[in-house]
């Protein structure tokens, strides 16, 4: 079979990530949804605002995998449970004991005690990643990169299982049909201890066949069959055969491993003889009988709406994920009340006005909440956030309109959530304080105080970021020039560890070097990080962002790195700027400057030899004309160009030239095919290059 034909099929395979959608339920189906309008009493049912919530519910045990997931599909609605909430020991009544013995292997995963390599490879021949991660990092993959970024907090949605031997090695794999993003499949494998999991699109995994065959379907007329290897730790697919539509001819064109054929009943019996019978998909069970809604969105508009509102969750079977947008309203909202009707509430969003408040705040218990999120309140109850103890993220946003005490104090001395965030956005009023006046003096932050008070001399504090690893504390504090909000002039990051009397003995201070500050994004909602070892020895190093996000790229960084001969973190001007993520397992970072079509693009490996790093750079350019395509790669080390690649292709005539000039040779070679897929060419002359997408 012509290669360049296997290359086109393994283009139009990542192209059915987005038919996917298009087939069934997309992603914002998933998304909470907010309707304005009266609160009403009907029918003993209150409505506020009005909500959208999303009802788990009961299905038939035992379906086909076609029917069951086209009949999903169909019904435009989210039945499926959370995959944290599956009873994953029910399966033992509907499995097969071999079967159920094989699920058994996965618990660790399943329950989230244990994390699995994960890799993706939609091209025949390219690993494009390769990642640890646990099953609710994977749900964040899943929704922020390969769907869309910001994606609103989510779960992963299980609509059936299915156990087969993909790879014939005798070990049944595990796949997980999920309804997120219109449907999606993760594959998990356990080999010698360890886990490993890949993922494919809807339209990209059908009729898997017991003997490990599967179907990608890229519309009517184009179908390809598959199966599954795995080798080296990686997931990898061997195409079997597809069928094609020749436009001249009006006829399929049908192709059995080397094999053409016009055909069509040679290419059936052909196709019979590769499949076996399509695998069972069993639908899960749920921990509890009445599953409480999974999130839900409501507006609030005055005192009468939050009161039925709190009824409305009294009589609920509870919620997960909450948003209040309380509308600008001045109405008092209890903590207590909400955690009392909802006890399983994880995630919890107040927005634009609400008072926050607590009816007993000594008895507040918000210990099953993950992430509480107050932004653009009217205020905060004094002496509250004291008394909330949040597992993971506490992200506070006041602006302009917030008539409350500012908790500073309060969230300074406050060390029980792993992430705290509290910014001051007080927009076109400078005359408003910041978050420290300098008067005030907090025990949490003694050790520092006198470099606090230094810098307020010169600026505004707008903004407190805080990170709890590992017995240690991380504080970043932002100032910026009261003439010019925008503007920061100073930024400090104390490093304590764990002391007496509940507090924290002072550690180390750091200071952002003046020429980073200017680079820096105003109030930045995320500004440190303490989860990459960036030169690989073992301790986790220190970044300070100035643009992006970590789940996106870090951007205008600043990096401080362990010494352990100081035994202290100190300030490193070689570190990368602007980066992607470390691979530990290569031991280096990769960075990527993206700018567009038809524009250079740049791609980064920088490794620490010991004293600092060291950037090889990969420039990759784009032009054309008419049928004439050129692309030109620029390999440099240190700045300096060492190697270039040229390469002109005629698309009428199928056919191409390369140039190649570094290491003090020159190389040509002549392209006659009829597509050419750059990332190829540059993935040949520039192996080390293997995450980089251009083309």
């Amino acid at each position: 079979m012509n290669k360049g034909k296997i290359r086109i099929i393994f283009c139009i395979l990542c192209i059915l990530f987005l038919n996917a959608c298009g087939d069934g339920q997309s992603a914002a189906d998933n998304a909470p949804s907010t309707y304005q309008g009266d609160a009403e009493q009907e029918s003993g049912n209150v409505q506020i605002g009005e909500s959208e919530t999303a009802q788990g519910g009961e299905s038939e045990t035992v379906q086909t995998g076609a029917e069951s997931q086209e009949e999903s599909r169909a019904s435009g609605q989210n039945r499926c449970p959370a995959i944290r909430d599956v009873d994953w020991e029910a399966y033992q009544k509907v499995l097969p004991e071999e079967e159920y013995a094989a699920l058994q292997d996965f618990f660790p995963v399943l329950k989230g005690a244990v994390s699995f390599t994960w890799t993706v490879a939609y091209t025949y021949e390219q690993q494009l990643d390769k990642r640890t991660v646990s099953l609710d990092e994977f749900r964040y993959i899943l929704d922020n990169e390969l769907w869309e970024a910001d994606y609103d907090p989510d779960e992963l949605w299980l609509e059936s299982i299915a156990l087969c031997d993909l790879d014939g090695d005798g070990d049944r794999e595990l796949i997980l049909l999920l309804e997120n993003i219109g449907g999606h499949y993760l594959i998990l494998k356990k080999e010698d201890g360890r886990y490993y999991g890949t993922n494919r699109v809807y339209r990209g995994f059908e009729s898997l066949q017991t003997n490990g065959v599967y179907e990608g379907s890229g519309g009517a007329a184009y179908s390809y069959y598959f199966r599954m290897v795995f080798e080296e730790e990686t997931f990898r697919e061997v195409l079997l055969g597809y069928t094609d539509w020749d436009d001249k001819e009006n006829t399929g064109i049908y192709y059995m491993g080397d094999v053409e054929t016009a055909d069509e009943e040679v290419f059936q019996e052909w196709l019979e003889g590769i499949l076996s019978e399509e695998v069972v998909y069993y639908k899960p069970e749920i921990k509890a009988d009445d599953p409480p809604v999974e999130h839900m969105s409501v507006s609030i508009h005055n005192e009468e709406e939050y009161q039925a509102f709190v009824r409305q969750l009294e009589a609920s079977s509870g919620c997960q994920i909450l948003y209040l947008d309380m509308e600008g309203s001045e109405t008092a909202v209890y903590l207590d009340d909400l955690m009392a009707a909802c006890p399983g509430l994880t995630y919890l969003r107040i927005e634009s006005g609400g008072r926050i408040a607590a009816r007993d705040a000594e008895s507040l218990d918000t210990c099953a909440l993950y992430v509480l999120v107050l932004q653009s309140v009217l205020a905060v109850e004094e002496d509250i956030l004291r008394h909330i103890p949040v597992r993971e993220t506490l992200y506070i946003e006041l602006d302009s309109s917030y008539e409350g005490v500012v908790p500073t104090g309060e969230l300074l001395d406050n060390t029980v959530c792993e992430d705290l965030i509290l910014v001051w956005d007080i927009g076109e009023s400078p005359r408003l304080p910041g978050l420290l006046t300098g008067e005030e003096r907090y025990d949490s932050i003694s050790g520092e105080w006198d470099d606090v008070s230094e810098m307020l001399k010169r600026g505004k504090l707008l903004g407190i970021h805080r990170i709890n690893d590992g017995g240690y504390s991380y504080t970043c504090f932002d100032f910026y020039r009261p003439d010019s909000i925008d503007d920061l002039c100073g930024a400090l990051i104390s490093v304590r560890d764990s002391g007496v009397d509940e507090h924290f003995a002072y550690f180390d201070l750091l200071e952002i070097p003046e020429d980073r500050l200017s680079e820096a994004d105003m109030r930045l909602a995320r500004r440190i990080y303490r989860e990459e070892d960036l030169n690989f020895d073992g301790v986790r190093d220190i970044v300070y962002t100035g643009t992006g996000d970590v789940r996106e790229q870090y951007g205008d960084c600043t990096v401080f790195l362990w010494d352990e001969k100081e035994d202290k973190y100190v300030f490193c001007d070689s570190a990368p700027r602007d980066f992607l993520w470390p691979q530990q397992d290569r031991q280096r970072i990769i960075g990527a400057a993206i700018l567009g079509l038809g524009e250079t693009e740049e791609y980064h490996i920088y490794e620490y030899d010991g004293a600092g790093f060291t950037d090889r750079k990969l420039e990759v350019g784009f032009a054309g004309e008419a049928d004439i395509e050129h692309v030109s790669w620029r390999y440099f080390e240190e700045g300096e160009l060492r190697e270039t690649l040229e390469m002109t292709f005629d698309k009428s005539s199928c056919s191409g030239h390369i140039t190649y000039q570094g290491n003090g040779i020159t190389e040509e070679e002549e392209l006659n095919q009829e597509k050419v897929y750059y990332r190829e060419i540059g993935q040949k002359y520039f192996p080390e290059f293997d995450f980089y997408w251009y083309g």
